[in-house]
């Protein structure tokens, strides 16, 4: 179970929770409530979404089944929070999208149009022995969340892009950055 909580205040809050479980075609989401149950057939790990206005977009992952409840912090928004997009993939080695990165792009839209006075910087992560080609594989990459959120109806003048070499391949491909409210 998962309850949803103000970071700073430690008080609950009333969130939607969306869950993405790997190999579904459809993401599970849960109305506001103080406590998210899921009953999984299958051990995992699962990505969790939440979006609250005021608050930055949380994405992270869990492994389930598990006992207990696990608390999912919501960070007042603020200019130059950052959070990484856990979800987003891309085909092979490119900067294509893979259509499994659908519900975090569609989240992420969401969360524009929640907060639309807000501004975001798009950072691509790439890996490469040359810097300068590291540095525009990512920002190709950031382009791609770009082109689907002009696409959406996000005006363009929210967003910027930055590429940037990564250091450990297990780190999220794109992060999201607050540069005005």
């Amino acid at each position: 179970m998962w309850c949803i909580a103000d970071a700073h205040k430690r008080l609950p809050l009333d969130a939607s929770l969306t869950v993405e479980i790997p190999g579904e075609y459809e993401a599970l989401r849960f109305a506001p409530g103080s406590l998210h149950a899921l009953e999984v057939k299958s051990m995992g790990n699962v990505h969790l979404l939440v979006l609250e206005p005021g608050y930055m977009l949380h994405s992270s992952v869990s492994h389930v089944p598990f006992s207990g409840v696990d608390t999912l912090l919501l960070r007042p928004l603020s200019i130059g929070m950052e959070q990484p997009l856990v979800q987003l993939e891309y085909v092979g080695g490119s900067f294509r999208l893979d259509a499994r990165s659908l519900v975090s792009l569609e989240q992420l839209r969401a969360f524009m149009e929640m907060h639309p006075s807000m501004g975001l910087v798009l950072r691509g992560l790439a890996y490469s022995d040359q810097v300068q080609q590291c540095e525009r594989s990512g920002r190709q990459r950031a382009r791609s969340v770009w082109e689907y959120l002009v696409t959406a109806g996000i005006d363009p003048s929210r967003l910027r892009l930055e590429g940037r070499c990564g250091v450990s391949t297990g780190e999220p491909l794109v992060e999201i950055r607050v540069w005005t409210l």
